[in-house]
């Protein structure tokens, strides 16, 4: 620094900073030249420390001079101050970088409504198209219909026509919801994100399954675009001998989610339309060189929910790391482009919106996702030829579970004597507050041979299940019967969960005779609503919107000795 001298010998140039020198010497000049009063603020080659000694930049001035002049109107002198602002300016800064943060945090919340808006509705639209062409074919139909008894050859091939336009419309309408599904579930892992509310919920996993749910949830987007889903497992999995671990299977199918919907979407218009998905794993974390991927980092803190497990030897002595590749003949990516990638709301460029859609949310989710479990996320792409990404977690070697109360029913059942035939019609009790999803799945189920009983609320389910041959009081002499209970969560009167504890109660309480078997049906997606729904007593758990598909696994697994 500067030597101790007295004022008058301060060498100026030496202690101002280098980049404020001109503006001291402008200053200057015009005290001098224009003889006038002046004021200027310059930072000195001193930093400022605050009172925890941190150093928070350089020293700020603050200097007034006022020119003194002789009775002939020449500069006898300079009066002047100079205050250390150091405090004043740093706050300032910080003033301005949080309002310039409050407007980017502003721009960003408008681009993210737009952003959903566009991707609601959007997909809606089609919806709506498809409903309206929909009813314009059964229309039509049911017209061909009653004017031809016995429809005659042009009016069979209308029908034929009109069948599978409404195929193909029906299809359309369950691949937009399924995008408007994937939109709700980002925007939710994104709002828990940003509030440090996003808890994993590790379970015992069967490793195929992952591989397995993939094939099962694009096999019908793969084959309406014409491109070949190939699902491959890696030696290494073989060789570590890897059955059952400890992962967050939710948050790893959503990774996987984000990165094969992608892989289909940038291949569906290629010549060659392949999107190949491969699982392995390492008893190390895997380099970049082993999946062939450079790894990105996205440098937000997690709090690492399993971490804890490795204070126990036993546990360090478990860990692996499961890693899947998806491999693509999609449009490739330029350099410039992979470094937006990982951006949240950005793609790759406008052309890749305008030409494919898409939120620019999964891939930001998914390198978070996978930082939180212990993992990295990567890519590796050439334009015009094709990408790969890849990622790993970290997971834990651990036994099956034991076998769900729905695996003991069927086990039961088997072991029956053989005068104990099934029934002919399996009786479901829908408990549900939504007089649409009420009808729609009373339909529905109807449809495919079950007989459907409703309720509004838990309370009327409670007073249904009385009157029923369940009921001890009417063992004998009642014919109800209730082989199974679908049962919403939120509903007025008395919740879902209310209702649930309240059979269980009157069961262990002998008041009712048979373990009546729960299904909850609920909007309720987190895991951890998905764990109180169980802890209250229910059997399973199905999270709308679902299909019926699924849910008729779930009835048959409850209903073995049923046969509709």
């Amino acid at each position: 620094g500067h030597p101790v001298v007295s004022f008058d010998q301060i060498d100026w140039p030496q202690v101002i900073h280098d980049e404020d020198k001109k503006v001291a010497e402008t200053f200057w000049k015009g005290v001098v030249t224009a003889r006038t009063k002046s004021t200027v603020q310059v930072r000195m080659k001193r930093e400022w420390y605050n009172e925890n000694g941190e150093s928070m930049g350089p020293v700020w001035i603050l200097t007034n001079a006022i020119p003194e002049f002789d009775e002939d109107g020449s500069i006898s002198g300079v009066i002047g101050t100079m205050e250390d602002i150091s405090a004043i300016k740093f706050a300032e800064t910080v003033q301005k970088t949080r309002m310039e943060e409050a407007l980017e945090a502003r721009r960003q919340q408008e681009h993210f409504i737009d952003m959903t808006s566009h991707e609601i509705r959007n997909p809606l639209g089609a919806v709506m198209h498809c409903a309206d062409a929909l009813l314009e074919n059964l229309a039509e139909t049911k017209a061909i219909l009653a004017n031809h008894m016995v429809p005659d050859h042009k009016a069979e091939q209308r029908i034929k026509e009109l069948v599978q336009q409404s195929i193909e419309s029906a299809s359309t309408i369950i691949s937009c919801s399924a995008h408007q599904l994937r939109i709700a579930d980002d925007v939710l892992v994104l709002s828990k994100l940003d509030s440090k509310l996003l808890q994993l919920a590790p379970t015992p996993t069967h490793a195929m399954s992952l591989l397995a749910n993939v094939d099962r949830s694009f096999e019908a987007e793969a084959a309406n675009n014409l491109v070949q889903l190939e699902t491959q497992v890696d030696p290494s999995l073989q060789g570590l001998d890897i059955e059952w671990v400890t992962i967050d299977p939710g948050r790893v199918q959503q990774i996987l989610v984000n990165v094969v919907s992608n892989a289909l979407k940038f291949s569906k218009k290629r010549s060659v339309r392949k999107v190949t998905v491969r699982m392995g794993a390492s008893s190390t974390p895997p380099t970049q060189e082993l999946l062939g991927v450079e790894f990105t980092v996205s440098h937000i803190p997690h709090d690492y929910s399993q971490e804890s497990l490795e204070d126990d030897p036993a546990s360090v002595a478990k860990i692996v790391y499961p890693h899947f590749t998806v491999t693509d003949t999609g449009t490739g990516l330029t350099k410039e482009e992979k470094s937006k990638l990982f951006t949240r709301f950005s793609q790759a460029s406008a052309r890749t919106y305008n030409e494919y859609g898409g939120s620019g949310l999964g891939l930001c989710i998914s390198q978070q996702l996978c930082e939180m479990q212990g993992g990295r996320i990567g890519l590796a792409s050439e334009t015009d030829v094709g990408s790969t990404f890849a990622f790993f977690v970290k997971a834990y070697r651990t036994n099956p579970p034991p076998p769900p109360k729905s695996i003991l029913l069927r086990q039961n059942s088997a072991s029956l004597s053989a005068d104990q035939t099934p029934k002919t019609k399996i009786s479901i009790l829908v408990v549900e507050d939504n007089a649409v999803n009420q009808r729609l799945l009373q339909m529905q189920l109807v449809k495919r041979g079950y007989q459907v009983v409703v309720a509004d609320n838990g309370q009327e389910a409670l007073d249904f299940i009385q009157t029923t041959r369940h009921w001890s009081a009417l063992r004998s002499s009642s014919d109800r019967v209730i082989d199974l209970i679908l049962m919403d969560v939120e509903m007025p009167v008395l919740d879902g969960l209310s209702a649930t504890r309240k059979i269980r109660e009157y069961e262990q309480q002998g008041l009712i005779c048979d373990h009546i078997p729960i299904i909850a049906v609920s909007a309720n997606a987190r895991a951890e609503q998905t764990a109180q729904a169980i802890a209250s007593g229910m059997d399973d758990t199905i999270t709308k919107p679902f299909r019926m598909v699924d849910l008729i696994k779930k009835l048959d697994v409850f209903t073995a000795l049923v046969a509709p």
